[in-house]
Parts: C-alpha cells; sequence; structure tokens
C-alpha cells in the first residue's frame, strides 16, 4: 500500500507501507491454516470490516474477526505516514480533509468505512479511470478493465507519464 500526501496539485509526501492487504492474507491463512491464495479466497468470500455488518455463517464471523488486527496495522501504519509527512515537511498544521485507497486491498469490503471511523476524514476509492475515455474498447477488455481499475492505478500513472515529455516527474 501506498501513501500519497498532496495540497491541491503539488506532491507534499510519498511513502510505501510494506504490507497493505498481504496483512488481511496472513491474518485468514493464519486463523484458518491455509496457504495465501486460499487465504485471498475467504478474504473475498468471507471477510469483511463493514461496522455493525451481519454475519450470515459462522465463517463470515470467523474471518471478519480474524481481520480485525491487520486493519488495525494498516489504520496504525497510515496516520503514523501523516505524522511523518508533517514533521518531513515543516508543516505541523497539515490537515488531511480526504482519504483515496487504491490497489487489489482497497476493495476489501469496509475497508473504506473502517479506516473513515479510525480517521475521522472521508474516505474513499480512488477511479483514476473516470478521466479516461474508454468507450472505444471492446466489451470484454472494458469489462476486466472495470475488475481491475483499483489494481491499475500505477500503469495508468505511469503510461500517463510516459506520453507526455511535460509530465510531472521524481527525481
Amino acid at each position: 500500500m501506498d501513501v500519497v500526501i498532496a495540497r491541491g496539485p503539488d506532491l507534499l509526501f510519498a511513502r510505501n507501507l510494506s504490507g497493505g492487504s498481504r496483512l488481511f492474507d496472513q491474518a485468514l491463512a493464519q486463523r484458518f491454516n491455509v496457504g495465501p491464495a486460499q487465504a485471498e479466497k475467504l478474504k473475498l468470500k468471507y471477510a469483511s470490516l463493514r461496522p455493525g455488518a451481519s454475519h450470515a455463517t459462522p465463517n463470515h464471523e470467523k474471518a471478519s474477526r480474524a481481520i480485525m488486527g491487520a486493519a488495525g496495522q494498516i489504520l496504525s501504519l497510515l496516520q503514523s505516514a501523516i505524522l511523518f509527512c508533517k514533521s518531513q515537511v515543516k508543516i505541523s498544521g497539515l490537515k488531511v480533509d480526504r482519504v483515496m485507497l487504491c490497489g487489489g486491498g482497497a476493495a476489501m469490503d469496509g475497508l473504506p468505512q473502517y479506516l473513515a471511523g479510525g480517521m475521522g476524514v472521508t474516505v474513499e476509492l480512488f477511479d483514476a479511470f473516470r478521466m479516461v475515455e474508454t468507450g472505444k474498447l471492446d466489451p470484454a477488455s472494458a469489462e476486466l478493465l472495470e475488475e481491475f481499475k483499483l489494481e491499475a492505478v500505477v500503469a495508468l500513472g505511469l503510461a500517463t507519464m510516459g506520453s507526455d515529455p511535460e509530465a510531472y516527474s521524481l527525481e
């Protein structure tokens, strides 16, 4: 998972938070005594961080409880990154007013609501493709892009930067 802090068009801070959604998979693998691939399937099928969610089966409850510790770790990592940013850029009054999630783990059921509750700000999924003309894609490609749009954000950014010599770059 990556943290990017911007003020308007200006990049203030960027940092990789190792672990990210793999923390959920690891917690499920340990709780259910399964491998990583099976843990990923359990996460998608059963786990939820949605506040007040009712659990349809014991597996739903077991999986949801198993990921709570990992969710707390992700929240702490995010809060620590914000504090570190404030000290690095020397803007102690920096106020985060919105968090946008991308990457495969962002689709974790209830993650935006969980983080919003812990941070006290709006948390939403980042749809980078809302500004991209995709009308000429064939239906199968459009469907595939829709399915993986949260994971494809970095690829879109790199493609955009590579197509424009005047694009912003880090040195």
